[in-house]
């Protein structure tokens, strides 16, 4: 029997050299890349045991699957690995992939470390601000001391206006009585020094 660094290089060999990949035959396959048509029926034993090898380890890694006593046909992870380049290159996909893998779970589970750290002050701010807003627009709702201060001052203001209004006014008419007092004496006296 062959060891099993062979059987993967002959596996690697048939996902790579295998160009329908809806049907073929591993042991066909084998024959063709051996060159064995003219071997010894001891030689053609050992490529068969070969061949069921490089089958069963095809099937275990899922590569391909059997349709028929002699025919198989690859899998959607048998054709991802033909186009890799055959199951070594594939195995180094799939390494390096849960390497990137393993990258990403830790850098999530950091920043979700980050996160649980850092919740609370960053609710407690938000709380904070919530209050302070609250507080400012009930503020805002009453009229405040200050408010009410500038009324009163407005209304005393009004009330020394008016009672300018009526002082001027008052002082109009003074006048205006003074000068009509004025003019009748004066016109008194034309028409006493006229007579």
């Amino acid at each position: 029997m062959t060891d099993n660094n062979n059987i993967l290089k002959y596996l690697d060999f048939i996902l790579v050299k295998t160009t329908d990949i809806s049907s073929f035959n591993p042991v066909h396959n084998l024959y063709e890349e051996l060159g064995l048509d003219d071997a010894t029926e001891e030689e053609k034993q050992n490529i068969y045991d070969l061949a069921s090898a490089i089958k069963r380890l095809g099937i275990t890694y899922r590569y391909f699957e059997q349709i028929d006593t002699f025919e198989f046909r690859f899998t959607d992870k048998g054709i991802k690995a033909q186009e890799l380049g055959g199951h070594f290159k594939y195995q180094k996909f799939l390494k390096d992939k849960s390497e990137q893998s393993d990258k990403k779970e830790k850098s999530d589970l950091k920043l979700s470390e980050w996160k649980l750290k850092t919740f609370w002050w960053i609710f407690g701010f938000a709380f904070i601000g919530f209050g302070l807003s609250l507080y400012n627009f009930i503020g805002n709702l009453s009229p405040s001391k200050n408010i009410k201060q500038q009324v009163e001052q407005i209304e005393k203001m009004e009330s020394e206006l008016e009672k300018l209004d009526n002082s001027i006014s008052d002082q109009k008419n003074l006048d205006s009585l003074q000068n009509t007092k004025d003019f009748n004496d004066n016109r008194n006296k034309e028409i006493s020094i006229g007579n």
